[in-house]
């Protein structure tokens, strides 16, 4: 009796776990892998796939998979394995997403402005946004003055329109007065127009300005006050790419980068977290914190964190 009692535990207990297993199979799954890459690194390629892509950045697809291939080689060479691989359904996602970032490389670019992470350069950079935020303020007072004058000079046109209207007519003098007032109001507003498509434009140039400064104040380490944007909110300071893992998956972001060697080391250094990888504190380091780096080479130090991670 025991015997068939034991067996009927058994029996509930397969059950329950392939119930278990079978509805949470992704989540298993997910699990599963992160303990494998924790414990057993490096016995399995990562199996990683193109998720989203925003074309904004001139790049096709094959030409981006081409620099994760040749970011995954850069930590597969000094330990002789196969640490990535593609795959469709791949479980790290890897994104390439457009937005208020490489706007502001791109900004700056047009500009140009070159960028390096250095106090001379940030300086120099600050002095540029004194420079243009000065230009935007008179700018900005010049709009305004021309904004009121033309808004009463409008409501003076509009008034004698309305006084004539009521009397049935204007006399023909009259008439072609307001005609040549109409066609000065029309000319200014498309003046006014234009210099505030001015205005929007040098205070996008000065926000993308404001996040390189304030994210260079923060790879410096510069005791500074971060500058604000132009609507008066502190500019944020962004990452060039993330490493995400949790319950839900993995995946790696990339927000930005100047060239294509900026855009493989981004990689790499995101990648480097993948494969469980910590930030090192040394500047010359692919997994330097703040992943400021000029070269997309490993260093020694990263040689030896990959070499140590798969028991070589």
């Amino acid at each position: 009796m025991g015997k068939i009692f034991a067996s009927i535990k058994l029996i509930v207990l397969v059950a329950v776990l392939g119930s278990v297993f079978y509805f949470y199979n992704d989540t298993v799954m997910m699990v599963f892998r992160s303990l494998n890459q924790r414990y057993l690194p490096c016995k399995a390629p990562i199996e990683y796939a193109l998720e989203e892509f925003s074309p904004e950045f001139g790049l096709t697809e094959q030409q981006f998979l081409s620099a994760v291939s040749e970011a995954e080689k850069i930590w597969e060479t000094p330990v002789a394995k196969e640490l990535f691989m593609y795959k469709e359904d791949g479980y790290l996602k890897i994104n390439l997403i457009y937005d208020y970032r490489q706007e502001a490389t791109e900004r700056l670019k047009k500009l140009g402005i070159n960028i390096s992470t250095d106090k001379v350069t940030y300086d120099k950079l600050s002095s540029q946004y004194d420079s243009m935020k000065n230009s935007y303020n008179f700018l900005k007072t010049q709009y305004e003055q021309a904004l009121s004058s033309f808004n009463q000079r409008k409501k003076a046109y509009e008034e004698r329109v309305e006084y004539w209207n009521s009397r049935g007519g204007a006399p023909k003098g009259e008439y072609e007065k307001l005609n040549r007032e109409k066609e000065a109001l029309d000319a200014l507003a498309e003046k006014l127009n234009q210099t505030a498509e001015q205005l929007n434009e040098l205070a996008k140039d000065i926000n993308a300005l404001v996040s390189i400064i304030n994210q260079m104040a923060s790879a410096l380490n510069l005791d500074a006050t971060r500058y604000n944007n132009i609507n008066g909110e502190r500019g944020e300071v962004f990452q060039q790419g993330l490493y995400k893992s949790d319950i839900g998956g993995q995946e790696i972001d990339i927000y930005q980068f100047e060239d294509r060697a900026q855009l493989v080391r981004v990689l790499t250094h995101e990648m480097g977290h993948a494969l469980g990888l910590e930030h090192s504190e040394e500047p010359t380091d692919i997994m330097y914190k703040l992943n400021e780096g000029l070269t997309e080479k490993l260093s020694e130090s990263d040689i030896s964190a990959i070499q140590e991670k798969c028991g070589i």
